[in-house]
């Protein structure tokens, strides 16, 4: 099984994908979607889907996990 985790923000968004095979999990790959503050939220949005669907398409995971967002 393979797991996409992500961790959003308006100005960096991180994210992790992991494999679960026979009780271990094995890290595959790791990084954040840095998003310049020049771009509207929108844009930035644009930006987080289309570096998403990048993942989604290459590493194909079984599950997805993502952190709640906090607005202060």
């Amino acid at each position: 099984m393979i797991i996409l985790g992500v961790d959003p923000g308006t100005n960096i968004t991180g994210y992790g994908l992991i494999e679960y095979t026979n009780n271990k999990f094995r890290r595959i790959s790791h990084g954040v979607i840095k998003l310049p503050s020049s771009k509207s939220l929108s844009e930035k949005i644009e930006i987080i889907y289309a570096e998403l669907d990048k993942l989604l398409k290459m590493y194909r995971p079984d599950e997805f996990a993502i952190e709640n967002c906090f607005l202060w």
